[in-house]
């Protein structure tokens, strides 16, 4: 498809939504957000809006998806400004300038997906190629990622991680001190976590005795092994205790919901190699 010279802004809108023919190019991997289904009943060529109008499509948490038809907008941005007025219920406290769009194609194999969109490149590509633009804001691919369980292909980074333990004392959680006690090789999901932990951790030092009561409250007078029914957290420490250069525990912040049963969610939220990761149950 050659673009040569850049169509006059009339031209540009009615030849964005007059052809009978999807763009079809080679995208590579589906969009996970993105059905390969379109609605019963409607196939490609009615999926055309009319001239001068762009379809919007959000994927919704539920796994659905909601459209909406604009004016074709002028450039990429006002695009973002208009996404954020007609799918608000969607984009709750998402800023225009966070909003992401992407073109919405056919696939040589007929499978629907998207590709990414440079805002500078709105008026060269988007009304030639597209009927149909994705809009999702950061973060949110990842949100429907974890809802449905999926993957992260992003390669896994392992290390050293070092454990504390996190105990009710008086009202207040406290932690134990970062020591060489309790390292564990960075997990990858949460089962590896507590494996790890009953492996490696060393079971002799004073400071186990509180990863004990940490992850098994109470008196009990069988083998320790840390309970498999959800009760235990996982926590990250956002702070650095500059005395020591190193993570604090005066401030810990729990792992989302999504982390204990999403391996892409706890991949996200993992610190890094030499990081502190607190066990409690809270």
């Amino acid at each position: 498809m050659s673009t040569a010279t850049t169509p006059s802004r009339a031209r540009r809108r009615t030849s964005a939504t007059t052809s009978a023919q999807p763009c079809v190019v080679d995208a590579g991997p589906r969009d996970p957000a993105l059905s390969n289904d379109r609605p019963a009943g409607v196939d490609a060529d009615d999926y055309n809006p009319p001239p001068g109008v762009l379809r919007l499509t959000i994927s919704t948490q539920g796994g659905g998806t909601e459209l909406a038809l604009i004016p074709f907008p002028e450039t990429y941005e006002d695009a973002q400004r208009a996404a954020v007025d007609v799918l608000a219920p969607h984009l709750q406290g998402v800023s225009p300038e966070n909003v992401e769009l992407r073109g919405v194609i056919q696939d040589r194999d007929g499978s629907w997906t998207t590709a990414a969109i440079r805002p500078r490149d709105w008026n060269t590509i988007v009304p030639t190629c597209y009927n149909e633009v994705m809009v999702a804001s950061h973060g949110m691919r990842d949100s429907l990622q974890d809802a449905r369980g999926e993957e992260d292909e992003t390669p896994f980074i392992y290390g050293r991680l070092f454990v504390t333990a996190g105990t009710m004392n008086g009202g207040l959680l406290t932690w134990t001190l970062a020591s060489n006690w309790g390292t564990i090789t960075r997990p990858a999901c949460y089962e590896d976590a507590l494996s790890l932990i009953e492996r490696e951790a060393n079971p002799d030092h004073y400071d186990s005795k509180r990863l004990k009561q940490a992850t098994r409250p109470g008196d009990t007078t069988g083998p320790w092994s840390i309970p498999r029914d959800g009760s235990v957290k996982m926590c990250t420490f956002p702070t650095v205790d500059l005395s020591f250069n190193r993570p604090s525990t005066q401030v810990w912040l729990p792992l989302p919901a999504a982390a204990y049963t999403s391996p892409a969610c706890w991949r996200r939220n993992m610190p890094g190699p030499e990081g502190l990761i607190g066990v409690a149950c809270i």
